[in-house]
């Protein structure tokens, strides 16, 4: 199997573990990115790298269910729609800058880096620098991964006031962000992504959404502000209306009734994944 292309579906991602109780059997399959990347081909070895990562995760820090479920060792954007064409403009164009925003353990940074994306290429973008931090002792590349990195709130009105990262990425990529953020964050996160692209650049991600755009549980840094769930028509609506053109919002993985079982729980639950693009200067 070639060493950088993806190993599993984006459905099987969800499907390892349920509600994770306690600490899980990791089936060997989630271990297959870690080992094509770092080399190791000790799967007792990894597995109990990752468990002992995923434990002090979990004393230290908020986590996400995304974390809770081992999200960190597959990455997101070898499932996206747009990614084969990213990959054939990494091969065949001179290097142009990406921008991996909410990069947290930076498993998406570091599958480009496979495809051959340069590190120095490459800027990492998150609200806090802990996730980072054991990401590099999960990849065990704390010594050799050198990219740019940025430890800042990309909702916040105020990022990128000094313009200095304005019109300066092609590819601006956020892997899990728009379902954290409440409904005035997402549009200024939305404004911010626009700002970073160059003319004539992609901005792409993947999102929870609903089926009808709503309100759902609390925002992990605002506490009495409930995250936003987009529909794929809403969410289409706000990119055009931000700036971009030739929008596309792909739907999948819904979940019609849901079981209730925990607070991520909701009817009509799903996967958006989303292409946009910002007009060439005239």
């Amino acid at each position: 199997q070639d060493r950088s292309s993806p190993v599993i579906s984006f459905m099987d991602t969800g499907s390892f573990f349920g509600k994770v109780e306690a600490t899980p059997d990791l089936p060997d399959r989630a271990l297959e990115f870690l080992s094509r990347y770092t080399h190791h081909d000790d799967v007792a070895f990894l597995r109990q790298h990752v468990l002992r990562i995923w434990e002090e995760t979990r004393a230290k820090y908020h986590v996400y269910r995304c974390i809770e479920r081992f999200m960190f060792l597959f990455p997101r954007i070898s499932f996206h729609p747009y990614y084969p064409t990213l990959v054939e403009r990494m091969k065949s164009r001179e290097p142009f800058q990406i921008c991996d925003v909410g990069c947290a353990f930076g498993q998406d940074t570091r599958q480009l880096i496979m495809e051959g994306q340069h590190p120095a290429n490459i800027t990492c973008i998150d609200i806090v620098d802990h996730y980072w931090d054991l990401g590099m002792d999960l990849y065990m590349d704390r010594d050799h991964l050198k990219v740019k990195t940025r430890f800042e709130n990309a909702a916040d009105p105020a990022f990128n006031k000094d313009k200095a990262l304005s019109n300066q990425y092609e590819v601006v990529w956020a892997g899990a962000v728009l379902h954290v953020l409440s409904k005035v964050d997402v549009d200024n996160f939305i404004r911010n992504m626009f700002s970073l692209l160059s003319p004539g650049g992609v901005f792409l991600g993947s999102c929870v959404g609903a089926l009808h755009p709503q309100e759902w549980i609390t925002a992990p840094n605002k506490k009495d502000t409930p995250r936003f769930l987009h529909s794929s028509s809403s969410l289409r609506t706000l990119l055009e209306e931000t700036g971009f053109h030739d929008v596309t919002v792909a739907l999948r993985d819904v979940v019609e009734q849901d079981d209730g079982k925990d607070k991520y729980s909701l009817d009509g639950k799903c996967h958006l994944q989303f292409t946009a693009h910002k007009k060439h200067a005239p």
